[in-house]
């Protein structure tokens, strides 16, 4: 009996039917896995596809064993034309049919192949200039530049061809509460990335300006000036993590790869590490062998310190007194779990230097000391890593250090070239000290890095400004950091003396009263005695602009 089943199934070409949906399934599956990320379709549409196929097949073999597809069209087994029966006169027809519908599957599968496994010669454009590599010279490394640094080359476009934007994560873990999570890991990912001397890398900073939008590839190319863009989504699920990731080429709008990492807590640094070696990997024809080498691995402690210390990262971007206490409360809470923490210990000594430059402290002199004491123990235990380095100068900065602020705001540009709020913080120490033109040299490389900059780096502009008597220019530059923050205490009282300096005494008085309203206790004695000034005739400059608005003495 099970042989005439056999037969029976065979006669009515069931096995070719459930053959034939197999590999059309199959090929489905693979277009999906390509499909899903490129329309940012949730993470189940994969799932979802799969059990829809599996559940197709039983279907599939139903209508094979009640149907059958012929060269004359879909009949109905009892109704299938004689020609088609096992005594058929025309078999050549029949298997000239099957040999075309398995050339077209063969086909299909040969283009999916080429697509996804052959390398692609997308990375370079023929028609553009070849990739070249300068250094600076002269008055630059005169200057005290430090490290030499890369020039990168432009296309006919003005977009430099080993650029790459690493657009915010997508946090598709169904909890809102988890976007600290997926913040974090853009933001761990793009400094990764920055330590390649050899690539181009835009700031945190700005590409969290298109944080909750979907931008086309081509404006992102357009607004920030790079080839490539990283795009992606993060779900969090208890201890199960989900990254997915894509990388698009803004010239032609091509992907070259789209990829799904799973894993848990645990793995979360070698995740990180993996999607940065594929970036790397895939930029390898832009890239020399050393930039590749560069990539170093991500430093490692516990995922519940890690955990803590992204937390605490939400908390101290949002850059007010309240949220910075918070965010410190969350840094000691990564402490007391990994001791040897140095993100950690570096970040609570970024809290208390907040509190030294933004006037928040109520106890300079032990604030001062404590802060010291955490970035430098940070340092100890990894000088290598750019951002500890970079906490490390805002505090030798805050507390008046300048010498040892410079020395370590150059040796972390010169781990991490694309530190954009590295230069940053060195042309904020360089106007401090004097150093005008240096000065200008990092705040033109902090804003190519970071097109979007924060009112940071346009309050370092309007002090370089007022410090070299440009005061209409100074003004420019205050009155752009309180458009961005209106609770910005350092640039009220800096444009409260810029006015008194032009003569605007209405004006400058009415930022005095502003700025009492936010710093109560303020007075000139203090700000002289806190402001890290190096030459006098600078301390002197801004005392007379504070005297000459009214500010208590």
């Amino acid at each position: 009996m099970s042989g005439g089943l056999f037969n029976e199934l065979r006669k009515r070409q069931v096995f070719r039917a459930a053959a034939m949906y197999v590999v059309v399934s199959w090929l489905m599956l693979q277009v999906a896995d390509v499909v899903v990320p490129a329309l940012r379709l949730p993470d189940w549409t994969l799932t979802l596809v799969l059990v829809l196929l599996a559940l197709g097949l039983p279907v599939a073999v139903v209508l094979a064993w009640i149907y059958d597809l012929t060269p004359e069209g879909i009949h109905r087994e009892s109704e299938k034309p004689k020609s088609d029966s096992p005594d058929s006169k025309r078999p050549e027809e029949t298997r000239r049919f099957d040999r075309i519908l398995i050339a077209l599957l063969g086909l299909a599968v040969a283009v999916l192949v080429v697509d996804r496994f052959l390398p692609r010669g997308d990375g370079e454009n023929p028609q553009d200039p070849p990739v070249e590599e300068a250094r600076l010279v002269g008055d630059d490394r005169a200057a005290g530049a430090g490290p030499t640094q890369p020039i990168r080359k432009q296309g006919p476009s003005g977009i430099e061809e080993r650029s790459i934007a690493v657009m915010p994560f997508r946090n598709l873990s169904g909890n809102p509460e988890q976007e600290f999570f997926s913040d974090g890991m853009t933001h761990d990912l793009i400094t990764d990335l920055s330590r390649i001397s050899g690539l181009f890398v835009v700031a945190s900073s700005s590409v969290f300006t298109y944080k909750g939008r979907m931008p086309r590839p081509q404006e992102v190319a357009e607004e920030l000036g790079v080839r490539f863009i990283l795009e992606g989504s993060v779900r969090r699920a208890g201890e199960n993590i989900r990254i997915n990731a894509q990388l698009v080429d803004t010239g032609n709008g091509r992907q070259l790869w789209a990829e799904r990492y799973d894993g848990t807590m645990t793995d979360v640094f070698a995740l990180q590490d993996e999607v940065a070696r594929q970036i790397i990997g895939s930029l390898a024809p832009q890239l020399s062998p050393r930039d590749v080498d560069e990539l170093k691995p991500v430093p490692e402690t516990s995922p519940e310190a890690y955990d803590l210390l992204l937390q605490g990262l939400a908390h101290l971007r949002r850059w007010s007194p309240e949220e910075v206490l918070l965010a410190r409360a969350f840094f000691i809470r990564a402490l007391e779990i990994d001791p040897g923490y140095a993100r950690a210990y570096a970040n609570v000594a970024l809290t208390y230097s907040a509190a030294l430059e933004y006037g928040w402290s109520n106890a300079v002199e032990k604030d001062s000391a404590v802060a010291r004491e955490y970035a430098e123990k940070a340092v100890e235990l990894d000088p290598g890593q750019s951002m500890v380095l970079g906490s490390l100068a805002m505090v030798y900065m805050n507390v008046g250090a300048l010498d040892k602020a410079l020395a370590s705001i150059e040796r972390a540009l010169q781990i991490d070239p694309n530190y954009a709020d590295g230069y940053t913080i060195g042309a904020h120490v360089n106007t401090y000290a004097g150093n005008f033109d240096r000065a200008g040299e990092l705040i033109s490389k902090a804003s190519r890095l970071n097109p979007r900059y924060s009112f940071n780096l346009v309050q370092v502009m309007g002090n370089r400004e007022y410090l070299q008597e440009n005061y209409p220019e100074a003004a420019a530059h205050y009155h752009e950091v309180l458009e961005r923050n209106p609770l910005m205490p350092m640039g009220r009282k800096w444009l409260a003396a810029t006015y008194a300096q032009m003569g605007r005494q209405d004006d400058a008085k009415w930022e005095v009263e502003e700025t009492l309203m936010i710093m109560p206790d303020f007075s000139i004695s203090r700000e002289a005695a806190t402001t890290p000034l190096r030459r006098p005739e600078d301390i002197k400059r801004y005392v007379d602009g504070l005297r000459g608005a009214g500010f208590p003495e």
